[in-house]
Formats: structure tokens, C-alpha cells, sequence
């Protein structure tokens, strides 16, 4: 499954329900939109990931969407459907190229994962730096 959704609700729904059977991939991708955060830090819509939860016989091969993201854990956002006409009117503005990038990235993971030759459970990018690499996640166990 393939995931491309604007706000961490519907990616906590989803992850839950992936989490739920017995083998799945999912494949979520996005970014940070211009603005400034919630702590009043200036983002430039140049930075975005792609989250890869993978299932199978009903065991994580790798975590899930809010294992290691309270963002997507505990959402400040609610989905789409439990918003009003106006709230959806109202968006962060994002960067067409951050979003191709997004496209991209998803779809390297998702021919990595069919191939068998996905390596990594997370990718970070930021256009703006000129950076796509792996995230290293912190071990099971080891104070995570």
C-alpha cells in the first residue's frame, strides 16, 4: 500500500490498521510543508521522508508508522473527515518539487521492497541540501 496523505490522523489510522495483519507493506511518504512549525521554527518545504512497514506471518520485520514518530503516535491534526469545509480550505502550503521527491522516493522504496532489496525502513531528503539517506533507528530494546 501506498500511502500519500497531507496529515499524521489518517497516518496513524492506517499504520494501526497495517499493524493489524498479517503481512503487509506499506510505503508512506510526505513532508514538511512551508511555515513555521509548532515550535515557531521557519520550515522551507524542502524536507519530507518515506516510512516502510513491512509484515508478514503477523511479526514486524519493520517498525510501524508511530514506533519512532510521536508526531504520528499523538497527532496535533485530525483526518479530513472530521474536519469542516472552511478547516479544509485552510492548508500548509507545500513545494511541488518536495512532493515529486516524495514521489520518487516512495516508488524507489516500493521497487527495493518487490525486488528484495530494500535496505532501510525510513529515507530522509531535503532538496534544499541536496541529502536523501537512510535514517538509522534506534534498536529494539536499546532505551527506545
Amino acid at each position: 500500500m501506498l500511502l500519500c496523505v497531507d496529515n499524521h490522523a489518517t497516518r496513524r489510522t492506517v499504520s494501526r490498521r497495517v499493524s493489524a495483519l498479517c503481512d503487509a507493506l506499506l510505503i508512506s511518504g510526505g513532508n514538511d510543508g512551508v511555515g513555521a512549525d509548532s515550535s515557531g521554527t521557519a520550515r522551507h518545504g524542502t524536507y519530507g521522508n518515506v516510512q516502510i512497514h513491512v509484515r508478514s506471518a503477523g511479526a514486524d520485520l519493520t517498525p510501524s508508522l508511530e514506533r519512532f514518530h510521536p508526531e504520528i503516535a499523538t497527532p496535533a491534526d485530525r483526518s479530513p473527515a472530521e474536519l469542516a469545509c472552511t478547516e479544509l480550505l485552510a492548508s500548509t502550503p507545500q513545494i511541488l518539487f518536495t512532493n515529486l521527491a516524495a514521489a520518487s522516493a516512495i516508488l524507489n522504496a516500493l521497487l527495493l521492497a518487490l525486488s528484495g532489496e530494500l535496505h532501510y525502513p525510513e529515507l530522509a531528503f531535503d532538496i534544499r541540501a541536496g541529502r536523501m539517506r537512510p535514517i538509522e533507528l534506534p534498536q529494539e530494546g536499546a532505551g527506545a
